[in-house]
């Protein structure tokens, strides 16, 4: 149908049609234009002062601009249009994150376990670089109790733990 569409055209204008085709329409929307369209509005052109160049300038421009526009919109869809969307969306994360480090950090000392057993529901009502902070903290402790846990399961296993697998002499 498109060919059809287009043997209908002038044949400069299928001349240009084909070389952008050629070229490809995504360069189009990139800058990459066949010199023919310029040459084809030259052509048709009644000013004596018509600068193709300028006007393939100004093309590249408009596709620009439209270009970023669309990324714009874009980033408003994916991520929100406004700081307190970022944030909601931000919290809701570092949320997720924070219930699995509870629920998969298992502290020997009541310390460490206070210190985890934070409500969720209060952490709720901070914003996000106050749970980030906790998050910090909270992360060490899971990692080292995640060690721990590593170094019990190989003394089990193999009467060793990670310190005596690894050569330091």
């Amino acid at each position: 149908m498109e060919q059809s569409i287009i043997s209908t055209l002038n044949p400069t204008v299928q001349q240009a049609y084909q070389q952008q085709n050629t070229i490809g329409w995504h360069h189009f929307m990139r800058g990459r234009i066949s010199i023919s369209w310029g040459n084809l509005v030259n052509q048709f052109q009644s000013n004596d002062n018509f600068d193709t160049e300028m006007w393939g300038c100004h093309i590249v421009s408009l596709n620009f601009k439209y270009l970023l526009a669309f990324w714009e919109l874009r980033c408003q869809e994916e991520h929100g249009s406004n700081d307190q969307i970022i944030e909601q969306r931000l919290k809701t994360k570092l949320l997720r994150e924070v219930q699995y480090i509870q629920t998969n950090t298992y502290p020997d000392n009541d310390k460490d376990a206070h210190i985890l057993s934070y409500d969720i529901k209060d952490m709720e009502k901070f914003d996000s670089k106050h749970i980030q902070a906790w998050l910090i903290g909270a992360r060490i402790l899971h990692n080292i109790y995640k060690q721990r846990s590593s170094n019990t399961t190989l003394q089990q296993k193999f009467g060793k733990t990670n310190n005596d697998i690894i050569d330091t002499g």
